[in-house]
């Protein structure tokens, strides 16, 4: 099941970009933030503010930031 094997990927790296992740199970944007959505809701992914980086907001470039994932740890 793939949604499994996006949790396995991501717990093994911690964070990727969606376009990485799109590659690695040859799946569509769409699809896979639904699946992604699903890790969401029960509190084990988050999606990453681009904007919450070392950037200051100057010029915009938070928003060609790419679109990355974690996984939460539980402690």
């Amino acid at each position: 099941m793939i949604l499994a094997e996006v949790r396995d990927y991501l717990t093994v790296r911690g964070r990727a970009p969606l376009t990485d992740l799109c590659a690695r199970f040859d799946i569509d944007d769409t699809a896979l933030r639904a699946m992604l959505e699903h890790w969401i809701r029960k509190g084990r992914v988050r999606r990453l503010d681009a904007a919450s980086g070392n950037c200051g907001g100057c010029c915009g470039c938070a928003s060609k930031q790419p679109e990355v994932y974690e996984w939460v740890k539980r402690g």
